[in-house]
């Protein structure tokens, strides 16, 4: 994880090590921030498939089945 936020320091535009960090923080239980960092990742590279399979799945948790399904359809419409 360390060197996931030397990287994100470093590379400004990298969206991997958010990646990271948003699922080590989804692991330990961190949702709220998990969410946060899945955004933030999403922001940098919108069409990041996985980005969008955990944010579907971080919403359907939080019990935010509309923010779910908007992933969820993205990920449907890009595999058609």
């Amino acid at each position: 994880v360390e060197a996931a936020r030397e990287v994100a320091v470093s590379s400004p535009l990298a969206f991997e090590p958010y990646f990271v960090i948003a699922q080590v923080a989804a692991q330990q239980g961190r949702r709220d921030e998990a969410l946060a960092l899945m955004l933030e990742t999403l922001k940098r590279r919108p069409n990041y498939l996985l980005t969008r399979l955990h944010l579907a799945m971080l919403y359907g948790q939080a019990n935010q089945g509309r923010e779910a399904f908007q992933h969820l359809n993205f990920l449907l419409r890009y595999a058609s």
